[in-house]
């Protein structure tokens, strides 16, 4: 009698928070199939034409993560392995997908960045051109926007000529020149703007590069994340982000080819999984009123430039100086002190943007009663005199 089990390989890309949470629905749905056999095949994400398949392959279907680039997936197609594609890269007529409905997703990023009333919306990703899936998101971000009567434009961090494209950089701060690419997007936005990243990790990086401009995240720039793994909790602020459900998608993907070798039924071309809700962070929805973090972070926004001490912000929070000290410097990974002094420089460069103001103005917004210790202060934060800086802010 012939054995009714079936090996099915998951062939994913490493280094991807995605992946792991891919392997685990193909997992959960193991573990309810004993027939299913799990077969781990994994490649470099930035290198997936270095995956070497064994002649003959040791698995009877395959649920796949690859870019079209992946000579692998024609030579899986050619000896008629039965394929479900995780990321929608493939035409669905060639490899069935099932992934997140990317409608929805842009829909609930659309409208949770409009209920903050922004001038402008803004999608932001390390790259768009010539990723097929990501145009058209940068496409349906647009026309969603533009019907709810809010302009909006896309921009990517890295050109397709940049060296440092990889995932491992996009892990990293950003390097000179898509720092500087990102920094002039953000200044040309007119203010509030609301941007959604691709990618958690880029939300990251924007929350950082508008805090060095003297930007507020969420008062000038609310910023949503996608995917809504670790890196969103981490840092401040946290980030609000849509996760993906890669756990309902892994396990759905291993009952449609579960169900194709057993019946022979080939799956639809798409299976859409709709999105879980935001998951709501300072990024876009500010601080919590029960959170005496938070509140002592909102009182040194306010009051930086009036000259709050740490001890008047213990006792608005109703801490002592010491606690809060040590409370906020394992939340923040800084002192309350060096937060204060953040904020205002914050505030300096914001100010400083304003052409019509003049430098001694700027001082006096910042609480000095003079110019040069201004200047000193603005000299020791950055490295340069604030009308440097003011010709060149990126």
């Amino acid at each position: 009698m012939p054995s009714t089990r079936r090996r099915i390989a998951i062939i994913l890309p490493l280094e991807s928070d995605h992946s792991a949470r891919l392997l685990q629905g193909a997992l959960s749905y193991s573990r309810e199939k004993p027939a299913v056999t799990l077969v781990d095949v994994f490649y470099p994400v930035d290198q997936p034409g270095r995956l070497e398949l064994r002649d003959p392959v040791d698995f009877d279907a395959a649920m796949i993560w690859a870019s079209r680039d992946a000579s692998w997936v024609e030579a899986l197609l050619d000896r008629g392995i039965p394929l479900v594609s995780v990321s929608g890269d493939w035409p669905v007529e060639r490899v069935p997908c099932i992934s997140f409905d990317s409608e929805a997703v842009v829909k609930i990023a659309v409208e949770h960045l409009a209920a903050t009333a922004p001038a402008r919306l803004l999608y932001v990703d390390f790259r768009t051109h010539g990723l097929p899936v990501k145009e058209r998101r940068c496409q349906m971000f647009v026309e969603h926007t533009r019907r709810l009567g809010i302009p909006a434009t896309c921009h990517q961090v890295f050109e397709p000529a940049d060296a440092a494209d990889s995932e491992a950089a996009r892990r990293l701060p950003l390097g000179d020149l898509p720092a500087r690419r990102l920094r002039q997007a953000l200044a040309s936005s007119p203010l509030p703007v609301g941007i959604w990243c691709g990618e958690d990790h880029l939300a990251r990086r924007v929350c950082d590069l508008a805090t060095d401009m003297g930007l507020r995240v969420p008062e000038d720039i609310a910023v949503l994340g996608l995917g809504d793994f670790p890196v969103a909790e981490c840092g401040h602020p946290t980030l609000s982000s849509i996760p993906l459900p890669g756990e309902r998608i892994g396990f759905e993907a291993l009952a449609v080819l579960h169900r194709h070798l057993i019946e022979g039924k080939r799956p639809p071309p798409f299976t859409p999984v709709p999105p879980p809700p935001v998951t709501r962070r300072e990024s876009t929805a500010g601080h919590s009123p029960d959170d005496p973090l938070g509140r002592a972070m909102s009182l040194i926004a306010s009051g930086a430039c009036e000259g709050i001490t740490v001890k008047e912000v213990a006792a608005g929070v109703g801490m002592s100086p010491q606690s809060l000290h040590a409370r906020f410097n394992r939340q923040f990974g800084q002192p309350p002190g060096e937060a204060i002094r953040g904020a205002r420089l914050a505030a300096a460069k914001r100010h400083l943007a304003d052409p019509s103001l003049t430098v001694s103005r700027v001082a006096a917004l910042c609480g000095f009663d003079q110019v040069n210790r201004f200047s000193s202060f603005f000299r020791r934060e950055t490295g340069s005199s604030p009308r440097d800086w003011r010709k060149d802010p990126v």
